[in-house]
């Protein structure tokens, strides 16, 4: 049997690569001005699969299939090319009756997932080239953990027949459930020759609602086939196996040795440590023979180890990326003699993002520039913010010294998640910038948190998703579609306070960044008081009196229970900052009024958890933030 399947493979690509395929070549005989799928409830096209067809080929005949029946009524019938040729068919795939209706389509042209949607007389296609597609992660749930699995595959044929739903049919998904396909008695075509690719390799989208698979495709969003993903150091050399015995194995700071991913790192200069890690990486290679991608970089933390060796390096270097990077070749020299397609990835991150001066990556090692000091109210060429420019020069740096740049940016607020970051423009400008710097691939970081609710998450989720394959996508127009499928008539004045927040930013000039502790210090040139809990100055109180306006007016155009519940949970970025600044306040204030502030916010923990919010901040779930928050206020009794 298997024989079997392996000979019809065969005989289906032999097939399809004896065709003489012209790229962009139209056969304007067969191609009419427009085809009507459905009429009046009825339809005579059949959806066509290849004679073998994927198991995405099939998902993506089943998803189209079904939208066309929810929309009209009509059921079209799937059937496979070695069943016969239909009259009128819609062929999804990638296929040899491809060339009995003369649709001339370039493989080559449509990479691992790019697609094609095309007209071809009363035919539809809609196919992703004839390539395997790209190594890829798949988040899986398993009672509430999330873990990846691998496979090579392309999703490009599902990516068109979503991007035929969504352009050509008029349907929207705008969150994980909300979702709508609008109701036509008929459907027509009009004249279709599109081919569309992404802008980037991989985009990762990293917001919790993302995280579901079927919206993600709908998202176009890849998930990198990393094994152990990031700050990997602790994994390679534990500290709770090696510290005691081994101190010499963990980075010196301040005359003292320590490991762990918040307190330290290796001492990239022991050979032993070199040894422990390509042993660790090449075990990894051969339990995960599914990932390509594999992390051997630095903890969570911005210090490096301070003896004798390791600073000799740094100085040399004129950075510590130079220590990290010759560790870090030195793991990938062994691995490409074994494993030539698979890379060694690392960071250049807090103290390791200046570029080194002498060394250069190795050929199959990615480097991951982070900019998570920078200002996120502006696109970064235009900022005047120190470190913003700093970023771009070491941007420019590591270009010169390598083609394999991927970007780790950032997109929320850290310790608080529900806080406005109005960086929407701020995003499609860095993104073409990043294409412009030959950036190959792009993990955005928002709110990845368990029940997610952070400020706009789907909003931002949807446009970074649609830049990281489009970089022409128009934001402004896609944030109007999204309010106005999302909210409906109410989502015109959360539009218009979006906006206000985004022209506060360029009238009063303010910066912003990741940290409002570190936009404190830079504005004061100090550590922000035990008091400060929240430092904001974009939410001045004519600001939050104007945005309490607006969203008055969304409740009051919200014409429904779940669209005003919608209203309400976007609200609630609104009142994190009042409660927060009512707090900060009432600690120098009467115990009457703490006890006041105290209370409302232990109303506002509430409303949050009505609304499934886990998490006011990274990794601490909501009811330790709350206990923070009173002993903080405790203290200023």
């Amino acid at each position: 049997m298997l024989s079997m399947v392996w000979a019809l493979s065969t005989i289906r690509q032999l097939s399809v690569f004896s065709v003489i395929f012209l790229a962009g070549v139209v056969c304007t005989s067969l191609r009419a001005a427009a085809i009507k799928l459905v009429d009046e409830g009825a339809s005579d096209y059949t959806i066509v699969l290849p004679p073998i067809p994927t198991e995405i080929e099939k998902q993506a005949a089943h998803e189209l299939q079904t939208c066309i029946k929810e929309m009209s009524g009509a059921t079209l019938p799937i059937i496979t090319a070695a069943q016969g040729l239909a009259d009128r068919m819609i062929l999804i795939g990638y296929q040899p009756a491809l060339r009995q209706i003369d649709a001339r389509i370039d493989p080559k042209q449509l990479g691992d997932e790019g697609y094609t949607i095309q007209t071809v007389g009363h035919h539809l296609v809609i196919c992703s080239g004839e390539g395997p597609g790209l190594a890829q992660g798949l988040i899986q749930w398993n009672n509430g953990v999330r873990s990846l699995i691998y496979g090579k595959q392309s999703l490009g044929v599902l990516y068109g027949v979503y991007a035929f739903m969504e352009d050509e049919l008029g349907c929207r998904w705008h969150a994980p459930k909300v979702r709508h396909l609008p109701k036509r008695s008929s459907i027509t075509i009009d004249n279709l020759n599109i081919v569309s690719t992404p802008d980037f390799e991989y985009r990762h989208t990293y917001y919790t609602q993302a995280f579901d698979s079927a919206w993600g495709n709908w998202l176009r969003r890849t998930i990198p086939p990393y094994d152990n993903r990031v700050h990997t150091f602790c994994l390679m050399v534990p500290e709770d196996k090696y510290l005691r015995d081994h101190p010499e194995y963990f980075s010196l700071i301040n005359g003292e040795r320590k490991g762990g991913q918040y307190v330290g790192q290796l001492c990239l200069t022991n050979p032993q440590v070199l040894r422990i890690c390509k042993e660790e990486v090449l075990k990894w290679i051969e339990q995960n023979p599914g990932a390509k991608i594999f992390s051997v970089s630095q903890n969570d933390n911005p210090r490096s180890c301070e003896c004798e060796r390791c600073k000799a390096i740094d100085q040399e270097e004129a950075s510590p990326s130079g220590t990290l990077l010759r560790f870090v070749n030195s793991i990938a020299d062994e691995v490409v003699a074994k494993y030539p397609d698979v890379w060694i990835d690392t960071l250049a991150y807090m103290h390791t993002e200046k570029p080194p001066k002498i060394t250069r990556p190795a050929s199959n090692v990615r480097i991951r520039l982070c900019p998570i000091y920078v200002c996120q109210y502006h696109p970064y060429e235009m900022c005047d913010d120190p470190a913003t420019k700093t970023f771009m020069e070491n941007l420019a740096g590591w270009s010169k010294l390598t083609s394999n740049i991927d970007i780790w940016h950032y997109s929320s607020v850290f310790g608080h998640l529900l806080a406005p970051l109005p960086d929407l423009e701020q995003l499609a400008a860095n993104f073409a910038m990043y294409k412009r710097m030959g950036v190959r691939s792009l993990f955005v970081e928002g709110n990845d948190m368990p029940g997610a609710g952070g400020w706009m998450d789907e909003l931002k989720a949807t446009l970074i998703a649609k830049l990281q394959w489009d970089l022409n996508t128009d934001v402004k127009s896609a944030t109007h579609d999204f309010m106005n499928g999302y909210f409906g008539r109410a989502g015109d004045p959360i539009g218009r306070w979006v906006w206000m927040l985004h022209g506060q930013v360029r009238e009063r000039g303010l910066h912003g960044s990741c940290w409002p502790e570190r936009d404190y210090k830079q504005r004061y040139h100090s550590r922000p008081p035990t008091n400060s809990y929240l430092y904001l100055p974009l939410m001045s109180w004519q600001v939050i009196e104007e945005s309490d306006r607006l969203f008055d007016e969304a409740e009051k155009l919200a014409d429904d229970p779940v669209v005003l519940s919608r209203v309400k949970h976007a609200r609630l970025s609104l009142e994190y900052v009042k409660v927060m600044f009512q707090l900060q306040e009432s600690m120098s204030g009467s115990v009457k009024e703490r006890n006041a502030a105290l209370e409302r916010y232990q109303q506002f923990i509430q409303r949050c958890k009505d609304h499934d919010i886990q998490h006011l901040e990274l990794v601490a779930p909501i009811e330790a933030t709350a206990d923070q928050v009173r002993k903080m206020m405790m203290a200023a009794e």
